[in-house]
């Protein structure tokens, strides 16, 4: 993650790659955002793993043919559907040569899609190499670490709302959008708030 001499941020070896995938499913009328460790970076809180994480709500993710412009652009792509024990639906994994991936993930639940609503309707946008990527707010960040529900995803969510400027609005909007999750995420997330803001 890093700034380019135009404004905006590039990924090393992706640039390409992001252009297609974004452009693959605004082609497919598949609605996406941008989620992972890119989106905590934006958010205040780098980190170097390089993740590059789209999360998407349309089981056609799912088909060959929404990826085919991809295929004929000789980029990998991976195709993983879950069965009924996973947390997600499934993932779409694009590997353009040696750089690291690009993920589309499409978790369970209709949180998925009200998250999807509420980014198109704050139409909040990032370049990305010269893509520009919609982004989620940070209360729906939020919502997806707690999803994720792994260790970093937990210190993630600390050091995001540890550096904002407005932790407790920002908790607030948590509180009323983490009914819509499975208990699991609303019983993490009663931890982690009383550690950020204690009574």
């Amino acid at each position: 993650l890093r700034a380019s001499a135009g404004g905006g941020l590039r990924v090393a070896g992706r640039s390409r790659a992001l252009a297609a995938v974004v452009g693959a499913l605004d082609a497919a009328g598949i609605d996406h955002a941008l989620i992972g460790a890119f989106a905590v970076g934006l958010y205040g809180a780098p980190r170097n793993t390089g993740d590059l994480d789209l999360l998407a709500w349309d089981e056609r993710l799912f088909e060959q043919a929404t990826w085919e412009p991809l295929s004929r652009a000789r980029l990998v792509v991976d195709i993983r559907v879950g069965d009924d024990e996973d947390e997600l639906v499934g993932v779409v994994r694009i590997a353009p040569g040696a750089a690291l991936p690009i993920d589309v993930v499409m978790p369970r639940g209709d949180w998925v899609r009200q998250i999807l609503d509420r980014a198109r309707a704050r139409a909040r946008r990032v370049a990305i190499s010269g893509t520009n990527v919609l982004v989620v707010d940070l209360p729906d960040l939020v919502l997806t670490k707690l999803y994720a529900g792994g260790p970093l995803d937990e210190r993630d969510i600390l050091d995001v709302l540890g550096g904002c400027e407005e932790p407790g609005a920002v908790a607030a909007a948590v509180d009323a959008r983490v009914v819509e999750q499975p208990e699991r995420c609303a019983r993490a997330w009663r931890g982690l708030r009383a550690t950020l803001l204690p009574a």
